[in-house]
């Protein structure tokens, strides 16, 4: 079993994911592994998730194709989804989070290729990539593009702070790669 077919199945027995696109973002399970979820903690910010899970283990060749307008278009098509704040005023956020992984560290093409899909704190469509190399047992994220694992506690919350409280699924990546056990139905948050 792939890394990425255990991290679906982590995602939904322990996180309550679905697996599956929503009908608004079809685009994204074309060309990708689709999970999603709707948060309930009334205190996020974030109200529905979005994951893209790219397995580059069976198959390398294969690459995330989308650009960062197109994935924003199928955000801003998910917004129902995501809801009105509790005023019915503005609408919640949503992230989509599109992850590749594979048995080989990515060349420079594809790092900027994945740091081309970082959106934040612009409108109500978060955007950001993860690549995981199960060879090397480490996790790159273009919302800290250079940075390592151990450096990126806060890689999906934002820089400027605007996202605190989101979980950091750098974070839960390298536990599942380093076989840390994790409290089921918990991320970490930064």
């Amino acid at each position: 079993m792939s890394f990425a077919a255990r991290v679906i199945a982590r995602l939904q027995a322990d996180l309550a994911f679905q697996l599956g696109a929503p009908p608004p973002a079809a685009a994204l399970g074309q060309v990708s592994s689709v999970l999603w979820r709707k948060v309930t903690d009334s205190r996020a910010i974030v109200k529905l998730e979005i994951l893209c899970v790219v397995d580059r283990e069976l198959y390398p060749q294969y690459v995330f194709p989308l650009t960062l307008p197109q994935v924003v278009g199928v955000g801003q098509q998910c917004q129902a989804l995501a809801g009105k704040s509790m005023l019915g005023l503005v609408d919640n956020h949503l992230r989509i989070t599109v992850i590749e992984i594979s048995g080989f560290p990515l060349g420079s093409a594809d790092h900027a290729r994945l740091a081309g899909l970082r959106l934040g704190g612009t409108g109500a469509v978060f955007v950001d990539a993860i690549h995981v190399d199960v060879a090397a047992r480490s996790c790159w994220a273009a919302s800290r593009a250079g940075s390592t694992v151990m450096g990126i506690a806060a890689a999906l919350a934002g820089a400027d702070g605007l996202l605190d409280g989101m979980f950091d699924w750098t974070q839960w990546l390298d536990d599942v790669l380093r076989g840390r056990p994790q409290e089921p139905g918990v991320l970490r948050k930064r």
